[in-house]
C-alpha cells in the first residue's frame, strides 16, 4: 500500500511541479512558438500523471481501507484530468489561465490530503 500511495504522491507532486513550472515560469518569458515546444510533452506527462493518481485511488480504494475523503479527490483529479485534456485539444491559448491556475489550487489541495495521510 505504501508503494501505491508514494506512486500517486510522486504523479501528482509532478504534475503539479510542471504546472506551476509551465504557467509561472516558462510561459512568461516564453514567445507564442518556443512555448507550443514545451506543451505538447507537458500536456502528456500530465495525462499520464492523472491516470496514475486515479489508477492509485482506485487501488487502494479495493486494496485496503479507502483513503480519506475517497470520492472528493476523485472528483479532483477528474477535474484536474479534464482540464489537462482541454489544455492538450488546444483550447486554452493563454497561460497561465484561470483554468490552469483552478488546477494549480486543486493540485495543492490533493497534495495536503497526501501530507496529512503520512503523518
Amino acid at each position: 500500500m505504501f508503494a501505491v500511495r508514494y506512486a500517486a504522491l510522486v504523479a501528482l507532486a509532478v504534475w503539479l511541479g510542471g504546472l506551476v513550472v509551465l504557467s509561472f515560469i516558462i510561459a512568461p518569458s516564453a514567445t507564442r512558438g518556443s512555448l507550443l515546444a514545451f506543451l505538447k510533452p507537458f500536456e502528456i506527462l500530465g495525462i499520464a500523471c492523472g491516470a496514475i493518481v486515479l489508477i492509485s485511488l482506485f487501488t487502494m480504494k479495493f486494496v485496503g481501507p479507502p483513503p480519506h475523503g475517497f470520492h472528493a479527490r476523485v472528483v479532483i483529479a477528474l477535474v484536474m484530468l479534464a482540464i489537462s485534456a482541454y489544455a492538450a485539444i488546444g483550447a486554452i491559448d493563454d497561460l497561465p489561465s484561470v483554468l490552469t491556475t483552478i488546477s494549480i489550487v486543486l493540485g495543492l489541495i490533493m497534495l495536503t490530503w497526501y501530507v496529512r495521510d503520512q503523518g
